[in-house]
C-alpha cells in the first residue's frame, strides 16, 4: 500500500486514520473523540470510510453504532507513512550503496562480502515522472572464501567490536548486521529486506 502522509483518506490524514483504526472495534462516540469533528461530520467520515472498505458496521447496540477494521484497514496500520520523493532520488540513493559496497568489498578486514544487490519497487519499474516511497534493496552478504583460520580470525576481530549489549547470538551476527546498517546509514529512504 502507498500512502503519503500529506494524503487525505475520506477528509482524514492517514496517520489520525491510523489512530482512530488502532482500536480494532470502535463506536461513533469514540470516534467523535479522536477525529475532533462534530457529530454530523463524524457520522459522515464513517460512513464514508466503510463505503471505501476502511471499515465495517458492526451494528447498534443501546443506541450506539459500533464499527470494526476490515482488512484494508490492517493494511494501512501497516504501512509506514513517509513523504514521497522524486524516483531519480531514488537512483541516486542507490548509486551511493553501489559505491559503499565498492568500498566495503575492498576492505581487507572483513569477513563478509557484498555478494548481489538488487533493486526493486517503483525505483525501479516506475516511470520517470512518478515519485517513490522508500528505496527497496534486497543485499546479500556472504562470508569470504578464505582459508578457515585466517576467516576465524577476522570474525573473532569483528565480533569483539559489536556493541557491548549484543548478546552472543547478536555478536555472531555482528560482521553482516554492520554492513547492512553502514549501508542503511546513506539513507532513511532505504527500506532493506529479508534475502531468504
Amino acid at each position: 500500500m502507498r500512502i503519503s502522509a500529506k494524503d487525505t483518506i475520506c477528509g482524514l490524514r492517514p496517520a489520525t486514520l491510523k489512530e482512530l483504526l488502532a482500536k480494532d472495534d470502535f463506536t461513533t462516540p469514540y470516534a467523535f473523540k479522536k477525529l475532533g469533528l462534530d457529530v454530523r461530520e463524524t457520522s459522515q467520515t464513517l460512513i464514508d470510510l466503510c463505503e471505501a472498505g476502511w471499515i465495517r458496521f458492526a451494528g447498534t447496540w443501546d443506541y450506539i453504532d459500533h464499527w470494526t477494521v476490515t482488512e484494508k484497514g490492517h493494511r494501512l496500520l501497516a504501512t509506514r507513512l513517509g513523504a514521497r520523493f522524486p524516483r531519480e532520488e531514488g537512483r541516486r540513493i542507490v548509486q551511493e550503496v553501489v559505491k559503499l559496497a565498492g568500498a566495503i568489498n575492498r576492505e581487507p578486514g572483513r569477513s563478509r562480502r557484498i555478494k548481489e544487490i538488487r533493486l526493486f519497487g517503483s525505483v525501479l519499474t516506475g516511470s520517470d515522472d512518478e515519485t517513490a516511497g522508500d528505496v527497496d534493496l534486497v543485499v546479500l552478504v556472504e562470508r569470504r572464501l578464505l582459508p578457515k583460520e585466517i576467516l576465524g580470525q577476522l570474525e573473532q576481530a569483528e565480533r569483539q567490536s559489536a556493541p557491548a549489549h549484543f548478546d552472543h547470538v547478536d555478536q555472531i551476527h555482528w560482521p553482516r548486521t554492520q554492513i547492512l546498517r553502514q549501508l542503511k546509514s546513506i539513507s532513511r529512504k532505504i527500506s532493506l529486506h529479508g534475502n531468504e
